[in-house]
């Protein structure tokens, strides 16, 4: 299924074992991000079980990610606000030049 900024689909294993796989994009505008925030948590809600995000949230978990160190700002702070209740885990991506 497609949603503002995301797309998902349900895994089913031969053995039953089922989880689910979604890929985000998200809103290059600040006025967008809430919206498609809201609909990633609202998804998590009709997707039970394991699941597995990919994609680009387009904002930084962490300031020192910023090519440009402002510090923190709303954006990152609503990210990590999301990450933490969706129990979100980001993997360790070790020198990627684009990442």
């Amino acid at each position: 299924m497609v949603r503002r900024g995301s797309a998902y689909v349900r895994i089913m294993e031969e053995d039953d074992f089922s989880w689910w796989l979604l890929g985000v994009y998200g809103s290059s505008t600040y006025y967008n991000r809430d919206g498609f925030w809201e609909d990633l948590a609202a998804l998590r809600g009709l997707c039970d079980g394991i699941w597995c995000v990919g994609g680009d949230f387009i904002v930084v978990h962490y300031a020192r990610e910023r090519s440009a160190s402002r510090g923190m700002n709303v954006d990152t702070n609503n990210f990590n606000v999301l990450i933490n209740d969706l129990g979100l885990v980001e993997p360790p991506l070790i020198n990627g030049k684009y990442t």
